[in-house]
Protein backbone atom coordinates (compact mmCIF):
# COMPACT_ATOMS: atom_id res chain seq x y z
CA UNK A 1 0.00 0.00 0.00
CA UNK A 2 1.07 3.05 -0.81
CA UNK A 3 0.58 6.41 0.84
CA UNK A 4 1.14 9.66 -0.40
CA UNK A 5 2.64 12.51 1.63
CA UNK A 6 1.29 16.04 1.61
CA UNK A 7 3.84 17.97 -0.46
CA UNK A 8 4.04 21.83 -1.44
CA UNK A 9 3.51 22.02 -4.88
CA UNK A 10 5.98 25.05 -5.52
CA UNK A 11 8.76 22.45 -4.44
CA UNK A 12 9.71 19.97 -7.19
CA UNK A 13 11.64 18.11 -5.50
CA UNK A 14 10.69 16.50 -2.03
CA UNK A 15 12.76 13.46 -0.45
CA UNK A 16 12.08 11.25 2.15
CA UNK A 17 15.04 10.11 3.97
CA UNK A 18 14.30 8.33 6.90
CA UNK A 19 10.84 7.13 9.32
CA UNK A 20 10.21 6.64 12.92
CA UNK A 21 7.89 3.95 14.46
CA UNK A 22 5.30 6.32 15.04
CA UNK A 23 4.56 8.09 12.15
CA UNK A 24 7.09 10.88 11.75
CA UNK A 25 9.19 11.33 8.47
CA UNK A 26 12.11 13.36 7.68
CA UNK A 27 14.31 14.66 4.14
CA UNK A 28 14.29 17.72 2.53
CA UNK A 29 12.84 19.68 0.01
CA UNK A 30 13.84 22.09 -3.25
CA UNK A 31 12.07 24.33 -5.12
CA UNK A 32 14.39 23.09 -8.33
CA UNK A 33 17.91 21.84 -8.18
CA UNK A 34 19.63 25.43 -8.38
CA UNK A 35 17.66 26.08 -5.35
CA UNK A 36 19.30 25.74 -1.78
CA UNK A 37 17.81 22.31 -0.05
CA UNK A 38 15.61 23.01 2.64
CA UNK A 39 14.95 20.25 5.87
CA UNK A 40 11.31 19.34 6.48
CA UNK A 41 9.36 16.45 8.55
CA UNK A 42 5.98 14.91 8.77
CA UNK A 43 4.40 13.90 11.90
CA UNK A 44 1.39 11.53 12.01
CA UNK A 45 -0.07 12.35 8.58
CA UNK A 46 -0.11 16.02 9.14
CA UNK A 47 1.53 18.62 6.18
CA UNK A 48 5.13 18.72 5.70
CA UNK A 49 6.23 20.90 8.08
CA UNK A 50 9.87 23.06 7.42
CA UNK A 51 12.43 22.65 9.94
CA UNK A 52 14.36 25.34 11.44
CA UNK A 53 17.91 25.92 10.13
CA UNK A 54 20.58 27.66 8.27
CA UNK A 55 20.71 28.48 4.36
CA UNK A 56 19.70 25.54 3.73
CA UNK A 57 19.80 21.73 5.42
CA UNK A 58 19.07 18.41 5.18
CA UNK A 59 17.88 15.41 7.76
CA UNK A 60 18.91 12.21 6.99
CA UNK A 61 17.78 10.11 10.39
CA UNK A 62 15.08 10.23 12.82
CA UNK A 63 14.84 8.21 16.23
CA UNK A 64 11.74 6.80 18.11
CA UNK A 65 11.28 10.02 20.13
CA UNK A 66 11.38 12.35 16.96
CA UNK A 67 14.98 13.94 17.69
CA UNK A 68 16.36 14.17 14.00
CA UNK A 69 19.94 14.68 12.63
CA UNK A 70 21.60 15.75 8.87
CA UNK A 71 23.94 18.59 8.12
CA UNK A 72 23.68 22.28 7.47
CA UNK A 73 25.03 24.43 4.97
CA UNK A 74 25.89 28.34 5.72
CA UNK A 75 25.37 30.90 3.59
CA UNK A 76 28.71 30.99 2.37
CA UNK A 77 28.52 27.61 0.83
CA UNK A 78 31.75 26.53 2.21
CA UNK A 79 31.08 25.43 5.43
CA UNK A 80 28.94 22.16 6.50
CA UNK A 81 28.01 21.26 10.10
CA UNK A 82 26.26 18.05 11.77
CA UNK A 83 23.43 19.56 13.12
CA UNK A 84 20.33 18.23 15.46
CA UNK A 85 16.79 18.71 15.37
CA UNK A 86 15.02 18.13 18.61
CA UNK A 87 11.40 17.42 18.71
CA UNK A 88 9.67 20.43 17.86
CA UNK A 89 12.21 21.09 15.04
CA UNK A 90 14.24 23.05 16.97
CA UNK A 91 18.38 22.71 15.69
CA UNK A 92 21.38 22.49 17.22
CA UNK A 93 25.42 22.07 15.62
CA UNK A 94 26.79 19.02 17.40
CA UNK A 95 30.19 19.42 19.04
CA UNK A 96 32.80 18.78 17.46
CA UNK A 97 32.74 20.45 14.02
CA UNK A 98 34.29 23.38 14.09
CA UNK A 99 36.53 22.93 11.03
CA UNK A 100 33.57 23.37 8.65
CA UNK A 101 32.98 20.04 7.34
CA UNK A 102 30.64 17.85 9.33
CA UNK A 103 27.50 15.47 9.26
CA UNK A 104 25.48 13.66 11.98
CA UNK A 105 24.09 10.71 9.35
CA UNK A 106 22.20 8.51 11.67
CA UNK A 107 20.65 8.63 15.42
CA UNK A 108 19.59 5.82 18.05
CA UNK A 109 16.60 5.09 20.09
CA UNK A 110 19.39 6.21 22.86
CA UNK A 111 19.94 9.31 21.60
CA UNK A 112 23.51 8.55 20.10
CA UNK A 113 24.60 9.72 16.59
CA UNK A 114 26.96 8.52 13.52
CA UNK A 115 28.75 10.80 11.39
CA UNK A 116 32.23 12.29 10.90
CA UNK A 117 34.03 15.33 11.28
CA UNK A 118 36.79 16.90 9.46
CA UNK A 119 40.18 18.19 11.56
CA UNK A 120 42.05 21.30 10.81
CA UNK A 121 43.99 19.75 7.79
CA UNK A 122 40.35 18.66 5.99
CA UNK A 123 40.82 15.07 7.56
CA UNK A 124 37.55 13.29 7.97
CA UNK A 125 37.02 11.00 11.18
CA UNK A 126 34.71 8.78 11.85
CA UNK A 127 32.50 9.77 15.02
CA UNK A 128 30.18 8.91 17.34
CA UNK A 129 27.87 11.38 19.94
CA UNK A 130 26.57 10.93 22.87
CA UNK A 131 23.32 11.00 23.80
CA UNK A 132 24.51 14.67 25.68
CA UNK A 133 26.85 15.37 22.61
CA UNK A 134 29.96 14.81 23.39
CA UNK A 135 32.09 13.25 19.99
CA UNK A 136 34.18 10.28 20.78
CA UNK A 137 36.52 9.81 17.50
CA UNK A 138 36.26 6.56 15.85
CA UNK A 139 39.85 4.68 15.02
CA UNK A 140 40.80 4.36 11.47
CA UNK A 141 42.16 0.46 9.99
CA UNK A 142 45.74 2.75 9.45
CA UNK A 143 45.08 4.81 7.03
CA UNK A 144 43.79 8.73 7.68
CA UNK A 145 39.77 9.00 6.70
CA UNK A 146 36.76 7.54 8.41
CA UNK A 147 33.28 7.72 8.27
CA UNK A 148 30.71 6.30 10.80
CA UNK A 149 27.17 5.88 8.31
CA UNK A 150 24.66 3.72 10.63
CA UNK A 151 24.75 2.35 13.97
CA UNK A 152 22.17 -0.06 16.59
CA UNK A 153 20.60 0.70 20.00
CA UNK A 154 24.09 -1.00 21.53
CA UNK A 155 26.28 1.67 20.24
CA UNK A 156 27.92 -0.20 17.60
CA UNK A 157 28.77 2.08 14.66
CA UNK A 158 28.96 0.71 10.90
CA UNK A 159 30.41 2.97 7.91
CA UNK A 160 34.57 2.69 5.96
CA UNK A 161 37.62 3.54 7.00
CA UNK A 162 41.34 3.99 5.05
CA UNK A 163 43.35 1.14 5.36
CA UNK A 164 47.76 1.31 5.32
CA UNK A 165 46.87 0.18 1.90
CA UNK A 166 44.92 3.63 1.01
CA UNK A 167 42.00 0.91 0.57
CA UNK A 168 38.61 2.36 1.55
CA UNK A 169 37.07 -0.64 3.78
CA UNK A 170 33.54 -1.48 5.65
CA UNK A 171 34.26 -1.36 9.09
CA UNK A 172 32.64 -2.15 12.17
CA UNK A 173 33.33 -0.17 15.63
CA UNK A 174 31.85 -2.71 18.72
CA UNK A 175 30.43 -0.28 21.24
CA UNK A 176 32.45 -2.34 24.26
CA UNK A 177 36.08 -1.31 22.67
CA UNK A 178 35.65 1.10 19.47
CA UNK A 179 38.42 -0.98 18.15
CA UNK A 180 37.87 -0.62 14.20
CA UNK A 181 37.12 -4.51 12.01
CA UNK A 182 37.93 -4.94 8.90
CA UNK A 183 34.86 -6.47 7.58
CA UNK A 184 36.43 -7.47 4.14
CA UNK A 185 35.94 -7.05 0.23
CA UNK A 186 34.51 -8.70 -2.47
CA UNK A 187 36.96 -8.31 -4.48
CA UNK A 188 37.56 -4.65 -4.94
CA UNK A 189 39.11 -1.43 -2.93
CA UNK A 190 36.58 0.32 -1.49
CA UNK A 191 33.40 -0.59 0.47
CA UNK A 192 30.61 0.62 3.50
CA UNK A 193 29.09 -0.23 6.28
CA UNK A 194 25.53 1.06 5.66
CA UNK A 195 23.87 -0.09 8.88
CA UNK A 196 23.92 -2.86 11.95
CA UNK A 197 21.03 -4.81 13.76
CA UNK A 198 21.25 -5.90 17.18
CA UNK A 199 23.23 -8.80 16.57
CA UNK A 200 25.79 -7.14 14.97
CA UNK A 201 24.79 -8.44 11.03
CA UNK A 202 25.92 -5.82 8.95
CA UNK A 203 25.11 -5.14 5.39
CA UNK A 204 26.55 -2.26 2.72
CA UNK A 205 28.54 -1.78 -0.51
CA UNK A 206 31.49 -3.53 -1.79
CA UNK A 207 33.28 -3.20 -5.18
CA UNK A 208 34.47 -6.58 -6.83
CA UNK A 209 37.33 -7.05 -8.95
CA UNK A 210 35.56 -5.74 -12.14
CA UNK A 211 34.74 -2.33 -10.12
CA UNK A 212 31.24 -3.05 -10.20
CA UNK A 213 29.42 -2.08 -6.93
CA UNK A 214 27.78 -4.66 -5.01
CA UNK A 215 25.49 -5.08 -2.03
CA UNK A 216 26.58 -7.02 0.70
CA UNK A 217 25.84 -8.74 4.05
CA UNK A 218 28.40 -9.47 7.11
CA UNK A 219 28.05 -11.89 9.71
CA UNK A 220 30.25 -13.93 12.18
CA UNK A 221 33.05 -13.02 9.81
CA UNK A 222 31.93 -14.11 6.51
CA UNK A 223 31.18 -11.36 4.00
CA UNK A 224 28.75 -12.12 0.99
CA UNK A 225 27.64 -11.08 -1.97
CA UNK A 226 23.90 -10.67 -1.79
CA UNK A 227 23.57 -11.49 -5.47
CA UNK A 228 25.28 -15.02 -5.29
CA UNK A 229 22.34 -15.75 -2.97
CA UNK A 230 19.65 -14.58 -5.91
CA UNK A 231 17.11 -16.87 -8.42
CA UNK A 232 19.25 -16.87 -11.69
CA UNK A 233 16.67 -15.37 -13.64
CA UNK A 234 16.81 -12.19 -11.09
CA UNK A 235 20.39 -11.99 -12.36
CA UNK A 236 19.91 -12.92 -16.00
CA UNK A 237 17.29 -10.30 -16.31
CA UNK A 238 19.90 -7.38 -15.89
CA UNK A 239 19.17 -6.40 -12.05
CA UNK A 240 22.23 -6.41 -9.96
CA UNK A 241 21.79 -5.45 -6.33
CA UNK A 242 24.24 -2.88 -6.03
CA UNK A 243 23.70 -1.51 -2.20
CA UNK A 244 21.78 -3.12 0.86
CA UNK A 245 20.42 0.29 3.39
CA UNK A 246 19.25 -1.76 6.17
CA UNK A 247 18.76 -4.66 8.55
CA UNK A 248 16.23 -5.42 10.81
CA UNK A 249 17.01 -7.82 13.51
CA UNK A 250 14.26 -10.80 11.98
CA UNK A 251 16.78 -10.64 8.91
CA UNK A 252 14.96 -8.22 6.65
CA UNK A 253 17.10 -6.10 4.22
CA UNK A 254 16.41 -3.43 2.73
CA UNK A 255 18.54 -3.01 -0.84
CA UNK A 256 18.93 -0.81 -4.27
CA UNK A 257 18.30 -2.74 -7.41
CA UNK A 258 19.78 -1.58 -10.41
CA UNK A 259 18.38 -2.71 -14.11
CA UNK A 260 19.70 -2.06 -17.36
CA UNK A 261 17.12 -1.11 -20.05
CA UNK A 262 18.11 -2.51 -23.59
CA UNK A 263 18.48 0.38 -26.09
CA UNK A 264 18.62 2.92 -23.22
CA UNK A 265 21.89 4.18 -21.25
CA UNK A 266 20.04 5.07 -18.16
CA UNK A 267 19.54 2.53 -16.06
CA UNK A 268 16.31 2.04 -13.55
CA UNK A 269 16.43 1.76 -9.44
CA UNK A 270 14.25 0.44 -7.45
CA UNK A 271 14.02 -0.91 -3.76
CA UNK A 272 13.60 -4.29 -2.69
CA UNK A 273 13.16 -6.29 0.42
CA UNK A 274 14.78 -9.37 0.75
CA UNK A 275 14.06 -11.74 3.53
CA UNK A 276 15.46 -14.71 5.02
CA UNK A 277 18.70 -14.24 3.80
CA UNK A 278 20.40 -14.82 7.29
CA UNK A 279 19.40 -18.46 7.45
Amino acid sequence: MKTLLPYDSEFKITVVSASNDFGVHVGWRQISYEHPLQAVRWEYGTPLIPMRSDYQSYALSVNRQGVSVGQSILADKLTYLAVKWDSTGWFSYMAGGGHRDSVANHINRRGQSFGRIADAERISHAVRWSSAGKPTRLPSLGGLHGHAVGGNDRGDAVGSSSSTTHATRPTLWRAADLVPVDLGSLGGTFGVGAAVNSQQVVVGMSQNALGKDSAFVWSAGVMRDLNTMLPASFVSSGQRLEWADSVTDQGTILATVKQSVPGNDIPRYRGVLLKQCLE
